[in-house]
């Protein structure tokens, strides 16, 4: 099922909080996943994953860790504290990612892999697929797109061959826009 991923990178927990409170009034809840941006775990710790998880229980809350390292203690951070999902960068070792989707699975929750800063996505991507990875989310970075002029057409061009090639389930992200998400749901993400 596609979902609305609205990501809360803010630095203050109470207005992360009030502006979550207005997306889900208005938002199917079915249709919606809150992520706690790392801005904001980084300010306010993870009991802003918590206090999301608390506030909105009918949504499934993202925890956009960026795990680097320290696998298994970041994803029973984030999970054991109400997320649903649990970030990892890529660039990661096979070992970080294999101890994150094992910990998180564990304890019920997803393992979003950030191909972020990725020099080949779609290989990369096969692998996170092979480490049982249940999201891979191809993220270029705005600041990249505009000194590369990544354009949303090549954008939409590796998704579809994303979407060809994956079991895992595809999101996108980054300088995302109503045209763009458009574009970006018809090559399959």
């Amino acid at each position: 099922m596609r979902r609305l991923q609205v990501a809360l990178d803010l630095t203050d927990l109470s207005r992360a909080l009030s502006i979550a409170s207005r997306v889900a009034e208005e938002c199917d809840p079915k249709l919606l996943m809150l992520e706690a941006g790392t801005p904001l775990i980084k300010a306010e710790g993870i009991r802003a994953v918590r206090r999301l998880a608390e506030e909105f229980r009918e949504i499934p809350i993202v925890a956009d860790m960026k795990t680097a390292d320290a696998g298994e203690v970041e994803a029973k951070l984030a999970i054991g504290n109400g997320a649903s999902y649990t970030t990892v960068l890529a660039v990661a070792s096979d070992e970080t990612i294999a101890r994150v989707v094992d910990a998180a699975h564990r304890m019920g929750g997803k393992v979003i892999g950030d191909l972020m800063c990725v020099d080949d996505p779609l290989a990369r991507a096969l692998e996170l697929d092979e480490l049982n990875v249940d999201v891979v989310c191809y993220h270029v970075p705005v600041d990249v797109q505009r000194a590369k002029g990544v354009d949303r057409a090549s954008v939409a061009e590796v998704l579809g061959e994303l979407a060809s090639s994956l079991r895992a389930e595809l999101a996108v992200a980054g300088g995302i826009t109503p045209e763009s998400a458009a574009l970006y749901l018809e090559a399959g993400a």
